[in-house]
């Protein structure tokens, strides 16, 4: 799917009104800034009482994030804030 087509699906995603929901890398056709934007001036406000899981491999939007859990071989790597996950040397 293109950037329309994901934006689409996340509209889809937050009119359901779930209390949780897995979003597998939804940005990854969109470019970086409108990327961010939608998750942050859109998404976390739209469904701010709600578990976002967001899975991604642009590191950059998780920025903004209050938890980021990093599983490798499904099992729990690290986790904390984006602060605290950046300052530290680790595979983040």
């Amino acid at each position: 799917p293109n950037g329309a087509d994901m934006a689409l699906q996340l509209a889809r995603a937050i009119y359901t009104d779930a209390d949780i929901m897995l979003i597998d890398d939804p940005f990854v056709d969109m470019d970086p800034h409108r990327a961010s934007r939608i998750l942050s001036k859109g998404l976390r406000k739209l469904v701010k009482d709600k578990t976002i899981l967001l899975a991604t491999q642009n590191l950059s939007l998780l920025a903004g994030m209050p938890l980021i859990i990093v599983i490798r071989n499904g099992t729990i790597f690290e986790q904390g804030d984006y602060k605290s996950l950046s300052s530290v040397v680790t595979e983040f």
